[in-house]
């Protein structure tokens, strides 16, 4: 008779790990939000980006950095793009946050000014006003760093020969851990900490400001009559145009934000005063 030895369970396959990925778009507070991330996940929170600007991360590049590094829980690129790749222990949470696209290239401007980088954006912003600027950025083709360059990001990048998708950058949106605006900052966050409570508890995304570089006028409509009256009435009009994708984004991202935060229902007021305190709290301790 033959011998059958006894079975033995099998073990259970492990879930796959949740892994945070932001997708850090230039002037979206991305390293405010990457300050939080480093705080919560300390050793586990990893930056990855190409070996020069302006490079896009391959889907196999992003795949062998988080593949060998299994400790890693949230990872911050400004070149990683969608699809993100296929690795079967892990489960992807996009964070993903949309500006005001005219507000978001005035403080590009502002950023470049200020940079000591020798960039040709630097450059172009240190020898030019905010008109010449502009008007340099439009010249570099239908995509820039300030033409609807947020559809581009969250669909497919913006190398050459690429034309930026609203309906695929929606659908991100959509499907992400973190779908917001920058305006919106804390309300977005806070929908974030819910949304991830089950795959990190005790998620706290409380922050404080980190990169601010614009000395200008505190509130978005200010910012935006400051713009329209130095570009004028027809190079305005120009990059209003020109934006046409990441205004409809733009006001996507908030109509998500709006379905998110709805579905809080009666918790929203004392959550967002908690979270608001606790982000008063953090300034405070940065001596700010």
């Amino acid at each position: 008779m033959m011998h059958v030895p006894p079975a033995h369970p099998v073990p259970p396959l492990r879930p796959p790990r949740p892994v945070l990925v932001h997708f850090h778009v230039f002037k979206n507070a991305g390293t405010t939000l990457d300050g939080a991330l480093l705080r919560e996940f300390g050793i586990g929170f990893a930056e990855f980006d190409g070996p020069r600007a302006n490079y896009v991360l391959e889907p196999e590049e992003f795949r062998a950095f988080v593949e060998t590094r299994p400790a890693v829980r949230a990872v911050s690129s400004h070149q990683v793009r969608f699809p993100l790749p296929e690795i079967y222990d892990v489960r992807w949470r996009p964070l993903l946050l949309v500006r005001h696209p005219l507000d978001r290239a005035l403080s590009a401007y502002s950023f470049h000014r200020r940079s000591r980088t020798r960039s040709a954006s630097s450059l172009q912003a240190k020898k030019s006003d905010l008109s010449g600027y502009v008007r340099w950025m439009l010249g570099l083709g239908p995509v820039s760093l300030i033409c609807n360059f947020q559809t581009a990001f969250f669909s497919t990048g913006h190398g050459a020969g690429k034309r930026p998708g609203l309906a695929a950058a929606t659908a991100r949106l959509r499907e992400a851990a973190l779908a917001g605006t920058v305006e919106r900052f804390g309300e977005s966050l806070l929908c974030a900490e819910r949304n991830l409570a089950e795959d990190f508890p005790g998620l706290d995304l409380s922050n404080h400001s980190r990169n601010v570089t614009r000395q200008r006028r505190g509130r978005l409509d200010e910012r935006l009559a400051e713009l329209r009256a130095e570009l004028g009435p027809d190079l305005h009009a120009e990059l209003e145009r020109r934006n046409e994708l990441d205004f409809a984004l733009h006001e996507e991202a908030g109509r998500e934000l709006d379905g998110r935060l709805q579905r809080l229902g009666d918790g929203l007021t004392p959550a967002f005063e908690d979270f608001r305190a606790r982000c008063a709290a953090r300034e405070a301790a940065a001596g700010r």
